[in-house]
């Protein structure tokens, strides 16, 4: 909920309004805002997406096992549809770019397509591994190695195909320091980039500025 722009009127608008603008903007008419810490908070302040002319659910991640644990807290409910998957803490610069994303994967009918940023620091970040035709390779959560891993960087935004989406909750699965076990997008995609006989991933480059306000400075 942290102030990061200004609407037309000169209010301000929130991280998360900004996300859920370029969201409605790319034609998606529902979401499911995943909550644990002040939920009542979000809520309050978000309502039930009328003003935002979309229809919210919210879903309590009642462990907090990873972004990948959120996601799957709503898999019953996606349907026979793709699903985008956005974390809420990212600041994207241009209000197209999730339509530039879904388009790209209506074109290309990935299975999961990745949304990216070239980053100066890659210890903030899970890096994509790319050959010189930008094809992904290999996916890493904060290498230090920038000439092995490069700096393509993963934004927390991405479009899974159905078929990927209604996979079993064991192919984000990682062993965790904190926690028994944690499920991450990381490993969403490092699993797809495993297997490229089955499953179609691909890149989308961020136009304008990217930041992950969790890690600012």
């Amino acid at each position: 909920l942290m102030p990061i722009d200004l609407n037309e009127d000169g209010s301000f608008m929130s991280i998360i309004e900004k996300l859920i603008y370029q969201i409605v903007k790319a034609g998606i008419s529902e979401i499911f805002i995943v909550v644990n810490y002040r939920q009542e908070l979000i809520k309050d302040y978000l309502g039930n997406g009328e003003r935002y002319n979309v229809r919210f659910e919210y879903i309590f991640q009642d462990i907090l096992d990873g972004n990948g644990g959120a996601f799957y807290r709503c898999q019953n409910k996606i349907g026979n549809e793709d699903v985008l998957i956005a974390d809420c803490d990212n600041y994207l610069s241009n209000d197209n770019f999730i339509n530039n994303l879904k388009l790209k994967h209506e074109q290309n009918k990935a299975d999961l397509t990745i949304g990216v940023s070239r980053v100066k620091n890659i210890t903030k970040y899970a890096i994509i591994k790319v050959d010189e035709n930008l094809n992904p390779l290999d996916i890493y959560e904060k290498p230090v190695d920038r000439k092995q891993w490069g700096n393509v960087a993963k934004t927390g935004v991405m479009i899974l195909s159905n078929k990927l989406a209604n996979m079993d909750k064991s192919i984000s699965m990682i062993e965790s320091s904190t926690t028994k076990e944690a499920y991450t997008t990381t490993q969403i995609v490092k699993h797809c980039l495993m297997h490229p006989d089955l499953l179609k991933t691909q890149i989308c480059f961020v136009d304008g500025f990217f930041h992950d306000t969790g890690t600012w400075g």
